[in-house]
């Protein structure tokens, strides 16, 4: 989980998952995400959202062996935007990867 930094405790945060240990490259892998957030208040209850992703993705996983779940986090909605943009450039191969946007 990385916890970027922000004044007055407001950051930017999207969550993704995607495979978690080896996986087999042959299948698609399914990269769940939500959109980019604001979220102003105590770090600590970061922690709970990133717990409440895990739970979320766990219940969802359609990856071997298991998902991974990311919570990630920026001082302000441009750099958001800007990993969030790539994120969805580096899994844009339906190939390889199959999109899923949750509501979370």
């Amino acid at each position: 989980m990385l916890i970027a930094k922000a004044e007055k405790n407001k950051i930017y945060y999207y969550c993704q998952s995607g495979t978690f240990g080896k996986n087999d490259s042959s299948k698609v892998q399914v990269i769940q995400y939500t959109d980019i957030k604001e979220y102003v208040g105590d770090y600590s209850d970061i922690t709970k959202l990133t717990s409440e992703w895990a739970k979320l993705v766990d219940s969802n996983c359609e990856n071997s062996p298991t998902c991974s779940s990311n919570l990630n986090s920026y001082p302000t909605y441009e750099a958001a935007k800007k990993h969030y943009d790539n994120m969805l450039k580096k899994y844009a191969d339906n190939s390889a990867y199959i999109l899923k946007k949750r509501s979370f």
